[in-house]
């Protein structure tokens, strides 16, 4: 049996491929759990359950007593509620992503033989050409806690040769995704899920592309660097298309106007800062910076990733495909 390792955010959409994915190559997987209902979801996968927190120094020790591998995919990143105070959310996304994965990392620092980290495309910010060594101009809350994480992490490396990979996955898509059920919905209602003409580019990674990239991060790649987890670039509408296809649909001829989208994102944005609020309606950001980042083009080459050896198993159809028979399985749509 391969050494122990430590999933945190094991019953997350990617959390719960890579325990089932790491249990299946005969791993024995640690699951970091806040609950019993975590707890029972990841003994239902295989992997063993332990209590913790990412705020809880003591918890965090005990979970990596006798562990050489830690996955760490825990964070903040979408609301969880309608309504926060004005910093709330950035406040918490802080907590979690920034001083909670600190707080991972010292308990493990002399302890474990590797700590692959998850961040995001986010931490780099969009852009029409980046790849691992573009300048980083996160714009969104998310993105700057996910950068501000890497940052401590590479110093810890730099300073003490913490073993720290980082990983920084795309628009991860497929089977057990909800948070993209919504572009399915949409377009099964018949309107177009992106602003504008839908030209600009998004960086997608389907499920099982990403645990593969880890896999060869974890054999190939080198302590302290980073590296985008993406497929080949792709359009919003060609993303869109993919999915009409899938349900024997022409593309929605109704869209949604960017420059709607925008004056109303700048009116909700001004509110929030007389009301001292932030508002999530339907728990997604749609503020002037999200509603920026949907319509920008955004192409994060997979260049190194190919390097150790990457090739793509999933077209984007045969991808969308399984999402959507997922979905209609589940009774989603």
């Amino acid at each position: 049996m391969n050494d122990a390792a430590l999933v945190t955010g094991a019953c997350g959409f990617i959390g719960r491929h890579l325990t089932k994915a790491l249990v299946r190559r005969g791993t024995r997987v640690r699951a970091l759990v806040a609950d019993e209902a975590s707890a029972r979801a990841a003994r239902a996968m295989g992997a063993e359950a332990v209590r913790g927190d990412l705020s809880d120094q003591g918890s965090l020790r005990s979970a990596v007593a006798g562990v050489r591998r830690v996955y760490h995919l825990a964070a903040q990143v979408r609301p969880l509620k309608s309504v926060y105070s004005f910093n709330g959310l950035s406040n918490i996304r802080r907590e979690v992503n920034v001083a909670g994965t600190l707080n991972l990392a010292s308990a493990c620092r002399g302890r474990i033989r590797e700590f692959m980290h998850f961040s995001s495309v986010a931490a780099v910010g969009a852009g029409p050409d980046l790849d691992e060594n573009s300048p980083c101009r996160p714009s969104t809350d998310y993105g700057k806690s996910k950068r501000e994480a890497e940052i401590a992490l590479l110093e810890l490396f730099r300073r003490d040769r913490f073993p720290v990979k980082i990983v920084r996955p795309g628009h991860v898509y497929g089977p057990g995704n909800l948070a993209m059920l919504m572009f399915f919905k949409l377009i099964k209602l018949g309107i177009r899920p992106f602003l504008g003409n839908g030209e600009n580019h998004i960086p997608l990674c389907y499920i099982d592309d990403l645990i593969r990239m880890c896999f060869l991060i974890e054999a190939k790649g080198s302590v302290g660097d980073i590296y985008f987890a993406v497929n080949a670039p792709v359009t919003f509408r060609q993303f869109a298309g993919s999915i009409a296809k899938a349900m024997g649909r022409e593309m929605p001829a109704r869209g949604l106007p960017a420059w709607a989208f925008k004056a109303g994102a700048c009116v909700k944005d001004h509110a929030e800062r007389a009301l001292r609020l932030r508002l999530y309606p339907f728990r997604v950001e749609c503020g002037a910076d999200a509603v920026a980042l949907a319509s920008s083009d955004w192409v994060c080459r997979n260049h190194k990733i190919r390097g150790l050896g990457f090739a793509s198993a999933m077209e984007l159809a045969q991808g969308v495909d399984r999402t959507l028979r997922w979905y209609n399985d589940n009774r989603l749509l």
